[in-house]
């Protein structure tokens, strides 16, 4: 059957609106995002003439009705089973600050070592942004062509998304763009909800620039309630002058980066 009047965001949200534990919905969007994105990269294979709106709904009509498909996924998976995971992960949670505490006071080294390694970790993630955005003098191959200051910042839920700073690289591999994007959380214990792996970026035609299967990164840096990172997209031929993030699947979100905002270094 097909569906003309659904985008990929809208199809995804009518197939798994009816399960109402969210981490179970989340989860089955990400996963229908792939089977659809599957198939796109198939017919785009097949039909190398078509446009990218054609061969979206083209795929969305062969992944079928999405309102049967959510009647059917409603009924497998049921909201008391996600709560009683929910509620065995606050047992284990329980069980893991117990532990670190008898850690703690018995004076054994694996907490320590455990927290040394995250201060190390972020120290060296600190050098890499230096590196990338600030002296330009990298510890890798690689030239710095142009500096961004984009600052762009959306609301997502009860987390900010923003991205404050931006440089283009040659490397041996290829241009490379850098974003450095950050999520800050309202709630800190929520800090894990909406992973930097579920985003995406799109030029301004709509074409995806990130990896198929998600991006990749140089760095990881976290805080109480944020999570940051040095965000890779390549490059081939001049830079886009905006770029739009999204979060997939399944949400109604967007931030654009604008890239024409060059900073003199």
């Amino acid at each position: 059957m097909d569906h003309p009047t659904h985008t990929t965001w809208s199809w995804l949200a009518a197939a798994t609106r009816g399960i109402r534990f969210g981490p179970d919905r989340e989860t089955v969007r990400s996963e229908l995002y792939g089977h659809l994105e599957d198939k796109i990269a198939d017919l785009r294979r097949l039909h190398p003439d078509w446009t990218r709106g054609e061969i979206e709904r083209m795929a969305l009509s062969q992944m079928g009705d999405p309102d049967e498909i959510g009647r059917a996924l409603a009924r497998l998976h049921r909201p008391w089973l996600g709560y009683l995971w929910r509620v065995s992960r606050w047992a284990s949670a329980a069980a893991a600050v117990l532990l670190a505490l008898t850690l703690l006071t018995s004076g054994l080294p694996d907490w320590w070592r455990d927290w040394q390694w995250t201060l190390e970790e972020n120290q060296r993630v600190q050098a890499i942004s230096q590196a990338l955005y600030e002296d330009g003098t990298p510890s890798w191959e690689g030239e710095r062509l142009a500096l961004y200051a984009p600052e762009a910042e959306a609301r997502l839920g009860r987390c900010t998304i923003s991205v404050d700073r931006a440089a283009l690289w040659r490397e041996p591999d290829g241009d490379q763009l850098y974003l450095e994007l950050r999520l800050t959380f309202d709630r800190p214990w929520e800090r894990g909800e909406r992973p930097l792996y579920q985003m995406r970026a799109e030029d301004e035609q709509g074409e995806p620039l990130s990896r198929e299967n998600g991006w990749t990164y140089r760095g990881l840096e976290t805080g109480f309630s944020w999570v940051a990172a040095n965000w890779v997209l390549p490059v081939e031929g001049e830079p886009p002058d905006r770029l739009t993030v999204r979060y997939f699947p399944g949400v109604d979100w967007a931030l654009t980066v604008d890239l024409t905002r060059e900073v003199r270094t």
